[in-house]
């Protein structure tokens, strides 16, 4: 009797030993498991922040690309020098919309399609916020012909205190001032640009509404003196289309 208590003690003992071993490597197992765990967050993070970098590089490379583009289709249309001194090579990207049409720069359009005002989109982070402010002008600088530019850079449209923050679902003309109502092209001879330019506001508060004068006449208008006066420097974005006399 004494025999088969001690052996079923002995099995007891032995079985919880087992079970401590078990316990014990289950535990190691654990450790090691959370050990790789975290390894593979560290690397995952890694592996993120290196993806963004380089999602952050090709948003870059992508709109120095966009920026040249711009800049090599506003030069084709011999903005610089006829209406403009000089353009950057970080352009900014903005579209215009006359209906519900983005319209490529450049484009001939009907004078039908060119008598309300179009919007006017930014996209892109790089206009900033509400604090960050521009001008929009919009000239011919064909006027009254393509042969004879006398009058060049006739005023169509000045929009002033823009908010850099304004979304593609809003129009300059109700974020922003609209000094000079749009005029819809009437091109007495030949084949004219119309030209859209925007312009960073160096007094980008509303003080810049208030101070600015509005232009007298817009067939005296001088874009170049109104860019010096209000201390313009060069446009920030640019956009053209064109329309002809008849059509």
């Amino acid at each position: 009797m004494g025999v088969v208590v001690t052996l079923r003690s002995l099995t007891v003992v032995i079985t919880f030993v087992l079970s401590l071993l078990h316990v014990s490597k289950l535990g190691r197992c654990i450790v090691v498991d959370r050990h790789d765990a975290a390894a593979a967050e560290e690397n995952f993070q890694s592996s993120s922040h290196e993806m963004l970098a380089a999602d952050g590089a090709g948003a870059a490379v992508a709109g120095s690309a966009l920026s040249q583009q711009l800049l090599s289709q506003l030069k084709a249309g011999n903005l610089v020098p006829e209406v403009v001194a000089t353009l950057p090579d970080n352009l900014l990207d903005m579209r215009v919309l006359y209906g519900d049409v983005e319209l490529p720069i450049g484009v001939q359009m009907r004078l039908a399609q060119t008598q309300n005002k179009p919007s006017v989109q930014f996209y892109g982070n790089g206009f900033g916020g509400d604090a960050d402010k521009y001008t929009l002008a919009m000239v011919d600088p064909d006027a009254p012909s393509p042969s004879n530019p006398v009058l060049r850079n006739i005023l169509h449209w000045l929009v002033a205190d823009i908010p850099g923050s304004t979304t593609a679902s809003q129009e300059i003309w109700e974020t922003g001032q609209e000094k000079i109502p749009y005029m819809g092209p009437a091109p007495p001879e030949g084949l004219h640009r119309y030209v859209l330019l925007l312009f960073k506001q160096e007094e980008s508060s509303g003080l810049f509404n208030k101070v600015m004068e509005v232009p007298p006449s817009r067939v005296s208008f001088s874009l170049a003196d109104f860019v010096k006066k209000y201390k313009l420097g060069i446009p920030v974005a640019g956009y053209y289309f064109r329309a002809a006399y008849g059509n």
